[in-house]
């Protein structure tokens, strides 16, 4: 693969797992990447990104780092002596220090107090939606805890809900672990602008020590989140937050009405935040997103390779694997085949494809590592990290992902088709038969793990099913990959 060439592209951090549990891996000095040919043009970092993505597929000449723009190792060296760590998930207290012609980083922002004074309005968040997945209007959420609060009288409360118990996501630990001022910053300006008193934050275990400290400068009262993917979605977290199984309850019922304790509760995204910082500074939100980058093989269906970027917004999946820089993907990953957009719930698109990525995760999988046998992990892991209090997920993901491992099967292939046909709503159902997942679940879970299978069936050749049934990763797979 070609070395990427659009500018203002950001190696931010690479994790060994995303869910810590191999530890945090190791961070890579930040390097700004600019086209010199484009740098002689005038072209900004954003702007030309965008506009040599467009029109020529993101291949261009190579990468150049400019003096001017690289990273100040003697400087970082002096930061990091004076960086306090605590704990397995350590928190960088103070920023790496770069000279003062490198251009700001988009996740190293200059860095107010907590409470320091300071608003925003609805107008300042009016074109920012949120990045936790559901892509929700932030003001007209905003707006409706307010006007619950104001029609019931009770006092909002506001959550920062840091768990990212999807396993191909690794933007929030990022954040928490070198920007968390500039997070916890933007939540105390949401509270401000909704009248929130109480303030609380749901983090990974092993960053609840770390954060501590900084968040009681700002009130912020910091719990360890619950285990399971869906103890991410925000009724699973305000549950959690009361006592309660993390269990997401109705659709119908909105946390802007009836949240923690019954309250108007606002709950929003670390990087969510994160962009409200950055408003409150002037700058803009929408130059730059975050991208969980994994590629190889999946080990309990998670990644064992994750890189966090920061890309220019409204790059199609095809511009930014293009614009990888020589070597970021694993051995044996090759962009030309099929990746994964938007994790668990997420679908197998082309890899070639000029979808919009979004602010997701993107995963490569290895040229030996076949889509039916990633599928199958992802699809038992989601059936063992369900909430299990309603039919769909309960009886039907165990099912689906059964009937997946049998489609390889010539004794059982045929019927496990149209199982996995009727579950998906690829074929309406008939008297006597299962019927679709999505919409009868008391969550999206069953949705998002239904979208997934669709988009892996119409991918998957015939020829492939032979290898489906392996449930998980051989070892002569990992050590080819780890070799």
């Amino acid at each position: 693969m070609a070395g990427g060439s659009l500018g203002g592209v950001y190696l931010l951090a690479r994790c060994a797992d995303p869910r810590g549990r191999r530890g945090n891996g190791r961070r890579l000095a930040l390097v700004y990447r600019r086209d010199r040919r484009r740098q002689r043009s005038g072209l900004g970092a954003a702007g030309g990104a965008a506009v040599a993505g467009r029109a020529s597929g993101g291949i261009g000449t190579p990468h150049t780092t400019s003096p001017a723009h690289s990273f100040n190792h003697a400087a970082h060296a002096a930061a990091h002596r004076n960086t306090t760590r605590k704990g397995r998930g350590s928190v960088m207290n103070r920023h790496h220090s770069t000279n003062s012609n490198q251009p700001n980083h988009p996740t190293q922002p200059n860095h107010p107090s907590l409470t320091a004074p300071g608003a925003i309005t609805l107008a300042d968040v009016a074109t920012l939606r949120g990045r936790g997945g559901g892509n929700f209007p932030v003001a007209a959420k905003a707006e409706a805890v307010i006007n619950a609060a104001a029609r019931t009288g009770k006092a909002p409360v506001l959550i920062i809900n840091g768990t990212e118990s999807d396993p191909f996501s690794a933007k929030d630990r990022y954040l928490l672990n070198n920007s968390p001022r500039t997070v916890l910053r933007g939540a105390v300006l949401m509270a401000r602008l909704i009248g929130a008193k109480k303030l609380k934050m749901v983090v990974p275990s092993e960053l609840v020590a770390p954060l501590r400290p900084l968040a009681a400068e700002a009130g912020i009262h910091v719990s360890a989140a619950a285990p399971g993917f869906v103890a991410g979605q925000d009724s699973a977290v305000t549950a959690h937050l009361e006592g309660r199984a993390a269990r997401p309850r109705r659709p119908h019922i909105h946390s802007t009405d009836s949240g923690y304790r019954r309250r108007p509760t606002y709950v929003g995204n670390v990087e969510t935040f994160h962009c409200i910082a950055l408003i409150e500074q002037g700058r803009d939100p929408h130059e730059y997103v975050l991208i969980s980058v994994s590629s190889g093989v999946l080990v309990d269906a998670a990644p064992t390779n994750t890189r966090v970027i920061a890309m220019p917004s409204g790059m199609s999946v095809r511009e930014i694997l293009r614009a990888l820089p020589e070597g970021f993907l694993a051995e044996h990953c090759s962009p030309d085949h099929h990746v994964l957009v938007g994790g668990m719930h997420g679908t197998w698109v082309p890899a070639l494809t000029d979808q919009p990525a979004g602010s997701h995760s993107l995963f490569v999988p290895a040229d030996y590592y076949p889509i039916n046998v990633a599928t199958s992990q992802i699809l038992h892991r989601a059936a063992d990290s369900s909430a299990g209090q309603c039919g769909p997920c309960a009886l039907g993901l165990p099912r689906l992902a059964e009937a997946w491992d049998r489609l390889g099967d010539p004794r059982y292939g045929a019927e496990a088709r149209e199982t996995v046909d009727l579950m998906t709503g690829r074929r309406a159902p008939y008297p006597g038969s299962v019927g679709p997942l999505a919409g009868r679940g008391a969550c999206s879970h069953p949705d998002g793990v239904s979208e997934l299978t669709r988009s892996a069936l119409a991918l998957v050749a015939g020829a492939e099913w032979g290898m489906s049934q392996a449930a998980y990763v051989p070892d002569y797979w990992q050590e080819a990959y780890y070799a």
